[in-house]
C-alpha cells in the first residue's frame, strides 16, 4: 500500500471510528486499534493518541458547557504523570499482559453497566402501575441504570484511576471505555461524560505525545496520526446530533453493550 494510500485509509479510519465513539461514550482509539495495528504494527500506539490529540478540540468546543471541572482537576495531573512515566518505558514493553487486563476488565463492567440498566428498567415497570392508579406521576429512584439521589463514588477517585488509564493507554495506543463505569456512579452521564472525558484526555493526551516526540523517532507515524485525528475531527463533528437527543439511560444501555464488545474484540485481536 502506497503512503498516501495510507494517509486516506487513516483519514476513514478516525472518521467513521470516532462517529461511532461519540454514540457509545468514547473508545474511537479503540475500535480502530485493530485495524491501525495491522497497517501499523509497531507505531499504532503513537498514530492513535495522535490523532486523538488531533481530534479533541473538536469535541471540546461541542459539548464545552458539559464539562465537569472537578473530575478535570483530578484526574488532568494524575494522567499527565502516568504518561511521562510510560514514556519511558514504551520502547521495551511488553503489551500483551496489558490487553488482556483491559479486555477483561471491558468484558465485565459492560455487562455490569447492560445489568445495572436492565434491572432499573424493571424496577420502573414494576412501579408504574401503582402510580398510575393513585394519580401521581411516575418518578424513578434511578437514572441510567444508577441511584439518581446522590453520588455513588467521590471524584477524588479519577486520579488513581487517570494514572493507571493514562499508563495503559500510552503504551498499547487505546484502553477504551474502562473508565466509564467510574463516570456512571458519580452521575456524571451523557454529555456531561463526554465533554469531561475530552477534556482530561486533551490534557493527558499532550503528555503522550511530549512522551512520544522524546523516545520514538518522528518519521511516518506523526503523518499518518495527523489524519486520523482530521478524520476523527469530523466524525466528532457530524455525529454529535446523535448524542443530544438520546435519553440517559440508553445512552447507558449502548456504554455498556460497547465496553463488552470492545473487551471482545481486544481478546479477538491477541488470538488471532
Amino acid at each position: 500500500m502506497s503512503f498516501e494510500l495510507l494517509i486516506l485509509v487513516f483519514f476513514a479510519l478516525g472518521a467513521i471510528s470516532f462517529a461511532a465513539s461519540t454514540l457509545f461514550g468514547g473508545g474511537g482509539a479503540m475500535l480502530a486499534l485493530p485495524v491501525a495495528s495491522l497497517l501499523a504494527p509497531n507505531l499504532a500506539a503513537p498514530i492513535l493518541n495522535l490523532g486523538a490529540l488531533v481530534a479533541r478540540p473538536v469535541r471540546l468546543v461541542i459539548f464545552w458547557r458539559f464539562i465537569d471541572w472537578r473530575v478535570v482537576a483530578w484526574y488532568a495531573p494524575a494522567a499527565s504523570m502516568g504518561a511521562l512515566i510510560a514514556g519511558f518505558a514504551f520502547a521495551s514493553s511488553s503489551q500483551t499482559a496489558l490487553k488482556v487486563l483491559v479486555a477483561i476488565f471491558l468484558l465485565v463492567n459492560g455487562f455490569e453497566l447492560i445489568w445495572s440498566n436492565v434491572r432499573s428498567r424493571q424496577l420502573r415497570s414494576a412501579d408504574r402501575p401503582a402510580n398510575s392508579e393513585s394519580g401521581q406521576s411516575v418518578s424513578s429512584s434511578y437514572k441510567g441504570g444508577e441511584s439518581a439521589t446522590g453520588q455513588r463514588l467521590p471524584r477524588w477517585a479519577f486520579a488513581p484511576a487517570g494514572l493507571v488509564v493514562s499508563v495503559i493507554s500510552t503504551l498499547i495506543g487505546a484502553v477504551g471505555p474502562v473508565l466509564n463505569p467510574l463516570y456512571v456512579k458519580t452521575d456524571v452521564n451523557k454529555e456531561a461524560m463526554i465533554a469531561t472525558k475530552t477534556a482530561c484526555s486533551l490534557v493527558m493526551g499532550v503528555a503522550q505525545i511530549g512522551a512520544y516526540a522524546v523516545f520514538v523517532k518522528a518519521d511516518t507515524w506523526v503523518w499518518l496520526g495527523l489524519a486520523f485525528g482530521v478524520g476523527a475531527g469530523v466524525g466528532s463533528w457530524v455525529s454529535k446530533g446523535w448524542v443530544l437527543g438520546m435519553s440517559s439511560e440508553r445512552f447507558t444501555g449502548l456504554v455498556g453493550g460497547f465496553m463488552a464488545l470492545s473487551g471482545l474484540g481486544m481478546l479477538w485481536t491477541l488470538l488471532v
